[in-house]
């Protein structure tokens, strides 16, 4: 289906991809137009589309298409199909007056809801949800949120929203700020020596938005044994890191959000 485009947020993998970091691999051909958070209305629709109408408000994220049958697509993880196309980097994105979506893998969204506001929902938001959303934490339970930027702001209102207590560990003193205004009970500085110590072993779960070694045993020295660290990014741990996989910790990543993880159980 066609639609006219409203907004789209700006991501920093966006960047990543102009700058060539990623490359010979993404993007998939060029020119191409970027952008993966992209809101809008629909203004025409594809043979055989039945579940949009002209009109209706609607959002893309990355994840335009998917083959559908694979053990991923089945199983509520078609974010790992191997052969998913993504928004703005196999297919043209969302910095453009119109861009073509696939109609399965579009979403309405409520009428009351602006779509400026709603179009980083669409990444960081769902991202910053489905990390939250897997480690299972509630009233009683301490989270640390390391990186509370783009993506971790987002994901230090949905942890508050569990009722857990939020603490956000950053270096940027804005980026603290923000984490306060937003949800989190306390802000931490990583470059504070004393302050990070405070935390040692006293984290029932943590997760982590920035791809750094560094930060990545701080995290550790900061969850307690038994507890969960959850990472944004597909990096795995290796050399000195390794070692800290100790003490019944449980480690686990998270690429993004799923259909249902966006929808809820079953719902639009």
């Amino acid at each position: 289906m066609l639609m006219k485009v409203v907004a789209c947020g700006v991501c920093r993998s966006n960047l990543h991809m102009i700058e060539g970091d990623w490359l010979p691999d993404v993007p998939s051909i060029s020119p191409i137009v970027p952008g993966h958070e992209v809101t809008g209305r629909v203004v025409e629709l594809g043979e055989g589309v039945t579940n949009f109408a002209v009109g209706d408000p609607v959002g893309v994220t990355p994840l335009w298409k998917t083959c559908g049958v694979c053990e991923f697509c089945t199983s509520g993880r078609e974010m790992l199909c191997h052969h998913r196309e993504i928004t703005g980097e196999t297919v043209n994105g969302g910095y453009a007056e119109y861009m073509v979506a696939t109609a399965d893998y579009a979403y309405r969204i409520p009428e009351g809801l602006d779509l400026i506001d709603a179009a980083p929902l669409f990444c960081p938001g769902i991202t910053a949800f489905g990390a939250v959303e897997k480690l299972d934490v509630g009233p009683g339970d301490t989270v640390a949120i390391f990186g509370p930027g783009g993506v971790g702001h987002m994901a230090i209102q949905f942890a508050a929203l569990t009722g857990a207590e939020v603490v956000a560990v950053g270096r940027t003193p804005e980026h603290l700020k923000v984490a306060l205004e937003v949800g989190a009970t306390r802000a931490v500085n990583s470059t504070d020596s004393d302050e990070l110590a405070s935390l040692t072993d006293a984290m029932d779960a943590v997760i982590t938005f920035a791809d750094s070694d560094v930060v990545t045993a701080q995290a550790f020295e900061a969850l307690k044994w038994g507890a969960m660290s959850r990472r944004r990014s597909n990096m795995g741990l290796a050399g000195e890191q390794s070692s800290e996989c100790l003490g019944g910790r449980e480690i686990a990543q998270s690429a993004a959000g799923s259909i249902v993880d966006l929808l809820g159980d079953g719902g639009e």
